[in-house]
């Protein structure tokens, strides 16, 4: 069998224009509520699907296609979704349930008061047995849209909301049914936004107002903490900005970063009997237990100013209700690029800015080769590398001058210094210097199996590293720690062969 994954990105989807609540009022007498937006929204989006579903893709799914490939050969390939992956708004439409309703999990019918056992043994037993049926809910579904469009009934009238609140369910037409497919079994757990931008923001929140109501002085402390905390590789753990507690321009990528760090970050900010429970962070129901309600919290600053701005914003939109059309079709149309008046004017001053730019596109692409990175720098089969250039270096007598309280310039005698001596007694420095690098990028493997490569820099605080240590008996085992000092290379010659030099790389620690 051969797996294909498929993306489809969000753009496609249509959403409901502008002037959709004009014409709905010109039917509803100029009241158009929220539950009617919400359900035209969610008709919208199963209507798109069902024009992707249509009866050439039914036909493929069932009959398959045949295709020659590559090979000569035909085969037949079975088009089969195995997967959704959504945030939970986008979960709430495919599923067709009430978002954060009575049931509001789209795979199963626990409700929202027993949502605290999650993870517990009867939590499970009841995800088994509750589980979401597309066959249970059919005749539900079809009286609430008999109820809807045939008896005019509102979305959120009394008759539709005894058939569909109490289980969370809403019309859904699903095409792939009758093959064996359940849509609430394809959606899976978006880490990305359910746990990164969902669980772990709301907690982290939580625990700064907790700080807060605790000693505000503690956030600053926080804030240094994570200052403190290196980079590690290119993606793996960023620097984190000046004053995390502010959340400010954060992506997901910098919640994970947060979250990888938080540990050591929030060790001894809090009392001793909380600082165990807040630490062991997977215990979360003895924390909300022990932790959370000891604290009196309240709204941070920056939570403060944003609710202040979204009522503002709300109070405006009512005030001006009346102009609202003109003012999203205003913004809506596209700037002309000069008018009617000094249009002369405004065309030439365009034509020196787009001659402008093209005389610094033509400039960088001239200096490209020049600044182009060695292309061994992204080559993987390397263990390491350092960069080429010899402009900065030093005499060999200067250089071991400089450093000569050094203890690092001193070798324990013992029989590697007598090798040692022997070897360098028939090898030459040539020019008799040492050339020094700022940056070395080393190769390795994650523990997810690809690759990725780690920067040292010595000027930076990214200059630790860890090695595995080798025993006598050829064993490795434990790990012996480092400081980068710095980057050299030598250029090394032999002296019965003074024209052939061969380069020698080193890390002065």
């Amino acid at each position: 069998m051969i797996t294909i994954l498929t993306c489809i990105e969000d753009d496609i989807w249509l959403q409901l224009p502008d002037s959709f609540k004009d014409f709905a009022c010109t039917y509803t007498e100029g009241k158009v509520g929220r539950e009617c937006s919400t359900h035209c929204h969610r008709e919208l989006f199963q209507s798109q699907w069902r024009v992707l579903l249509d009866a050439e893709f039914l036909q493929a799914y069932e009959h398959g296609i045949v295709i020659l490939c590559c090979d000569g050969v035909k085969r037949r390939f079975y088009p089969r979704i195995f997967t959704y992956s959504a945030d939970y708004p986008e979960k709430v439409l495919i599923a067709t349930i009430r978002q954060l309703g009575g049931c509001p999990c789209p795979r199963c019918l626990i409700p929202m008061g027993q949502l605290h056992n999650l993870g517990m043994p009867r939590d499970r037993q009841q995800h088994a047995t509750l589980v979401r049926s597309d066959s249970s809910r059919s005749h539900l579904v079809s009286t609430a849209c008999n109820l809807i469009y045939e008896k005019n009934h509102g979305v959120d009238s009394t008759a539709v909301e005894a058939l569909l609140k109490p289980d969370s369910w809403n019309t859904f037409s699903d095409s792939l049914g009758p093959f064996g497919f359940d849509v609430f079994v394809a959606l899976v757990v978006n880490l990305l936004h359910e746990f990164e931008l969902g669980v772990w923001r709301m907690l982290l929140l939580h625990l700064l107002r907790i700080i807060c109501a605790l000693n505000k002085d503690l956030i600053h402390k926080l804030d240094r903490r994570y200052r403190q905390v290196p980079p590690f590789g290119r993606v793996t753990i960023r620097r984190f900005s000046a004053n995390t507690s502010e959340l400010l321009n954060m992506a997901a990528r910098n919640f994970e970063d947060l979250l990888q760090c938080s540990i050591p970050v929030f060790d001894g900010l809090f009392p001793d009997n909380h600082n165990t429970i807040v630490i062991d962070l997977l215990f979360f129901r003895k924390f909300k237990a022990k932790v959370c309600n000891a604290y009196h919290t309240q709204e941070l600053d920056h939570e403060v100013d944003a609710r202040s701005r979204w009522q503002a914003r709300e109070s405006a939109k009512w005030v001006g209700k009346g102009k609202v059309g003109t003012t999203v079709e205003g913004t809506a149309a596209r700037k002309p690029r000069a008018d009617q008046r000094a249009f002369v004017c405004q065309l030439t001053q365009i034509e020196c800015r787009q001659s402008r730019l093209c005389r610094i596109k033509q400039r960088q692409q001239q200096q490209a080769p020049l600044q182009e990175v060695d292309s061994a720098v992204s080559d993987p089969k390397l263990h390491h590398h350092i960069g080429q250039s010899e402009k900065i270096y030093d005499e060999f007598g200067q250089y071991l001058h400089s450093h000569a309280k050094d203890p690092a310039m001193k070798l324990e005698p013992g029989r590697e210094t007598a090798r040692l001596d022997e070897e360098c007694d028939s090898i030459l420095f040539k020019c008799n210097q040492i050339y020094h690098h700022y940056l070395a990028r080393f190769n390795y493997t994650t523990y997810d199996v690809r690759q990725a490569q780690d920067v040292i820099n010595p000027r930076t605080p990214h200059c630790n590293i860890m090695l595995l240590k080798h025993h006598d008996d050829g064993n490795d085992g434990n790990y012996c720690y480092a400081k980068v000092l710095g980057i050299h290379h030598v250029n090394v010659v032999r002296i019965g062969n003074v024209y052939e030099s061969r380069r020698f790389e080193f890390l002065y620690v």
